[in-house]
């Protein structure tokens, strides 16, 4: 075995360490770090199958999230695949009102597309003192805010299947 190959397998032996994937409602979320209550850094959606080229999956999932609450479009390359979008919604956990933001990376080809969401945080906070922090699998309400934040991505998804 050559030493290209042990740097391989070192490589792959330590890669659970850094980083875990935890099924959640049909997703995929990357827990950082791999402990079970890191910070999420992705929650990735199964691959949805859709008749269209990827450009025109794409000039149709624009329009669509001009009519979702809490999606604006940040940049579209209908050519590319590609579309980013920004997720703001509200929700509540116990006795208190927290709102979720991320950012969507919606990919798509032929017949196909997929979305991930990264750069996931709730507010914390009010007023002026108020500030986003990455959300954490465990921390008090993470399901609730995840939950939130895929209501507004299937309210996406159904437009595209009309």
């Amino acid at each position: 075995m050559t030493s290209r190959h042990l740097i391989f397998l070192a490589a792959l032996a330590l890669a659970p360490a850094f980083a875990a994937d935890v099924p959640y409602n049909g997703h995929t979320l990357e827990i950082a770090d791999g402990q079970d209550n890191g910070p999420i850094q992705r929650m990735l959606s199964a691959q949805y199958t859709i008749p269209g080229t990827g450009a025109d999956i794409i000039n149709k999932a624009q329009t669509c999230a001009g009519g979702v609450a809490g999606l604006t479009v940040e940049s579209s390359a209908p050519e590319a695949g590609t579309l980013v979008l920004r997720a703001t919604t509200d929700y509540r956990s116990g006795f208190s009102s927290w709102t979720i933001r991320s950012r969507l990376d919606f990919g798509a080809a032929d017949a196909a597309f997929r979305i991930a969401a990264t750069e996931i945080a709730v507010r914390q906070g009010s007023g002026d003192e108020a500030a986003f922090a990455p959300l954490a699998k465990g921390a008090s309400g993470w399901e609730k805010g995840l939950d939130a934040l895929l209501g507004v991505e299937n309210k996406l998804v159904d437009c595209l299947y009309r």
